[in-house]
């Protein structure tokens, strides 16, 4: 029966991968839209992992750079697009402290001297974030709170909301 979990789960999930986010609105009251742009979203992430990295990727088919695999998660997950660059990215949503950050939410990273962003990640919790790895060559998820490599260069985190 193993096998068939991840078909039963598409089966089930497809209607409301398709929903979009501003039509959330419209489920039961007792389950909040950003609760469910969430889980979705975390979902999708989660089910990126083992894909290829390719600078300047953005499918499936061909891997994924940083920013590419945001958007694609954001438009698979939740049919949102995003736009397609880090900058323009990291320019969306509500800039939110590293003490609020839920899952579904963006983490950016800079490795450059003048602070530029370099890297965004999809939050899942617990410190760990989702996002294609050049030095493993696919996507993985990775702690990043108590990382000595990407502690030092959290640059901040959004939350980006229906608008």
């Amino acid at each position: 029966m193993k096998p068939y979990k991840p078909l039963l789960i598409a089966t089930l999930s497809v209607g409301l991968l398709a929903t979009p986010f501003s039509s959330l609105s419209s489920l039961p009251e007792h389950v909040e839209a950003t609760e469910t742009a969430s889980a979705l979203l975390t979902q999708k992430a989660k089910e990126m992992l083992g894909a290829p990295h390719t600078t300047g990727g953005e499918s499936l088919e061909e891997g994924f750079d940083s920013s590419g695999l945001v958007q694609y998660v954001w438009k698979q997950a939740i049919n949102v697009k995003l736009p397609r660059t880090l900058i323009e990215q990291s320019q969306l949503g509500e800039t939110i402290s590293r003490e609020e950050i839920a899952p579904g939410d963006l983490v950016f990273f800079s490795s450059k001297e003048d602070g530029s962003v370099t890297s965004v990640g999809i939050y899942v919790g617990n410190g760990d974030m989702i996002y294609p790895s050049p030095s493993k060559g696919k996507v993985i998820q990775q702690n990043f709170a108590n990382s000595s490599f990407w502690a030092p260069k959290y640059y901040g985190a959004k939350r980006i909301g229906e608008s």
